[in-house]
Parts: C-alpha cells; structure tokens; sequence
C-alpha cells in the first residue's frame, strides 16, 4: 500500500464527519474557537472578505446528531446525566448546545496524540458547563491550565464590570506533552529589569542559588493581555468572531514542533491554518507547522487564497479528493433508520 504524504487541507463540511473519519492518534495540536451559545446570529457586512459567510449561534435538538445520541450515553453514562443535569439547572438549549459540543469533543480527544494538546476557546456564558465536560472526556488530571485571554474595548454596561476577557482551557491526554517554553517568552516587567547586582534578587532558601531573569524572557503566565482586532486592522477578513494571529500563534508555538499536524475544527477563517503556515520566515518554510481545518462555511475557503499550498475538501469546492482523505466521508455516506420512538427514548435517556 502507498502511503500519501499529508497534505494541507480544508474540509468545507460537518466537522463531526470529519472528525469521525480521521485516524486515532493523528493530530499534535488542537485549537478550537466554536460558537458560545451567545443566542445570537451573526453575518458578514457586504463588501468585507469574507462577505456572505453567516452562522447562527442559537441551538436546540435540532442542531445534535442522533446518530451519535446512543454513542454518548453508552460510553459516557456519567458525562451524559451531566449533560442532563445542565438541562434542568440553566435550560434546554444549553443541554442541546453542551451535547452538540461532546459529540464532536470525544472524536477530537481520539484523534489527538499522546503527546498533543487541546485548547478549547470559550467565554463566561458557557465556560463553567464546558469545563466539566472536559474534565469528563480528558479526565480531571488532563487539565493544564485556564488562560485567561484579556483585551480592551469601549463600552462598559453601568451597573457590572466590564467583560473583556474569553477563556481558553488548555487539555492533554498525558504527561509526555510537548511545551516549548522558550518559543513563547515574553519580556520581564519593567520593575525587575534595572537590577544589576545579586543582592537585589531572590535566594533560594538554605543555598546560594539566585533567582535571576532568563536573558530572552520569561514563560507567560496563564492571563495573556492581546489587543483583540481593530475595524481597520490589515488582519480583518470581515468575519465576525475572527481572533488575533499573535493570540494563535503563542498557542501554535507553544504546543507543536516543526512539521507537526495543527487542527483547528471550527476554523471560520482559518486563522489558526495561517498561524501554522506563517511561523518562521519566508526563507525558512520548512519550519512551518502543517495545518487542517473544518468548517461548514466557505469563507475558509475564500481565505485560502491568502497563502499557498492548501487543499480545499468539501462540498464547496471543486477540487478532486487526494487519496489519503478517502476516509472522511465513510460516516458521513451512513444512513441509519430510527423511529421517532427511539429517537425521544435517547433525548429522554439522557
């Protein structure tokens, strides 16, 4: 048998079926920006980039995949009276949303590697439920930090602080993870940076040991303080939730090594894809990262176009499918029956 190498690509599709048809252990770094149930429906202004790209971040039953409804409670009976217990404690359209999220969340923790990471991007409506459905999927010891992703704004409502900060919850499936600390180090604060003597820093207690600065930096804390894209910055696509490069960046940098698979299932306009690609120098390509990523939309698509060597898989595109990605569709062609019957006895089981 041949083996393909892999090749960049964009699957324009139901990023489930994607994932479901993807080979255990294959991906080195997870980063994913899905929708916040924010019950809001957004769109693209005319005339931007990515004009014509839409989606609604409204969910009810409507929304979950029935195929996979036995799957969650069988195999996850305790993640699934979670799911339940959301249900009754915020509302049914939480419980829909959270079980939307874990059907695809349990495919992604399959597909990542041993030694890989997963960062989920939330924000307050949904990032207390979202944590435990993680913990419920990775296990409690999965769990290696909350980042705290801060940014500034105009508007502040009068009677509460005002929100500007989303939450990035940051999973591994071992201990044998890849960190790469010195490729994210950023500078000291400027109160430590006039020190010059010894005496002026931190001993270890009982040795001559001192603390001093690392010459390049030092390894951020879990809060990143990121300016969120402007209206006329030269990064805008136009489309609506579009995250800033350097925030993707220090994730990319941080987690994955050269030629390592970078995955981003909700990737909208793949700004995670070009993180990947545009890391090192335009003389140095072979350092970048290789990228996938899944979206329902064709604004990736349109993205593409802004850097080479990626292939475009999905029903709004008219390139012919490589041989190594045969398998995404396997799921995606299984049409199985179900009575309405046994339809609700899975809604209700949960």
């Amino acid at each position: 048998m041949v083996k393909h190498a892999f090749r960049n690509t964009l699957y324009t599709n139901d990023n489930l079926y994607v994932l479901s048809g993807l080979n255990s252990g294959f991906v080195d770094l997870m980063y994913l920006d899905p929708p916040f149930n924010s019950k809001r429906m957004y769109s693209v202004p005319v005339g931007s980039k990515a004009a014509g790209a839409s989606f609604k971040d409204m969910w009810t039953w409507k929304d979950v995949d029935e195929f996979y409804l036995d799957s969650l409670a069988n195999n996850f009976p305790a993640l699934a009276r979670y799911i339940a217990s959301v249900g009754a404690i915020h509302s049914k359209p939480m419980m829909a949303y959270l079980t939307y999220i874990s059907q695809r969340m349990i495919e992604m923790h399959r597909i990542l590697k041993e030694t890989g990471s997963l960062y989920l991007h939330c924000d307050p409506t949904a990032s207390h439920y979202l944590k435990h459905l993680l913990d419920g999927i990775f296990g409690k010891q999965g769990f290696r930090n909350e980042i705290v992703w801060c940014y500034r704004g105009g508007g502040s409502p009068k009677n509460d602080f005002g929100r500007r900060h989303d939450t990035i919850f940051r999973y591994s499936k071992s201990h044998e993870l890849i960190f790469n600390g010195d490729a994210i180090r950023v500078p000291y604060q400027a109160e430590g940076i006039h020190r010059k003597d010894d005496a002026m820093w931190g001993k270890h207690k009982g040795t001559d040991k001192v603390y001093k600065p690392h010459p390049v930096g030092k390894i951020p804390e879990d809060w990143w303080i990121i300016n969120i894209l402007n209206a006329n910055d030269p990064e805008r696509t136009g489309y609506p939730t579009q995250k800033p490069l350097e925030l993707i960046r220090r994730i990319v940098l941080a987690s994955s090594h050269e030629g390592d698979i970078v995955m981003d299932p909700f990737c909208g306009c793949a700004t995670t894809c070009v993180a990947a690609q545009t890391i090192g120098t335009k003389m140095d390509r072979h350092r970048h990262r290789k990228a996938s990523g899944a979206s329902p939309h064709p604004t990736s698509e349109r993205r593409r176009r802004t850097f080479q060597g990626f292939y475009c898989n999905g029903p709004n595109s008219q390139t012919e499918r490589p041989q190594n990605c045969s398998a995404v569709s396997i799921r995606q062609r299984a049409v199985i029956q179900r009575t309405k019957r046994q339809v609700q006895r899975l809604r209700t089981g949960f």
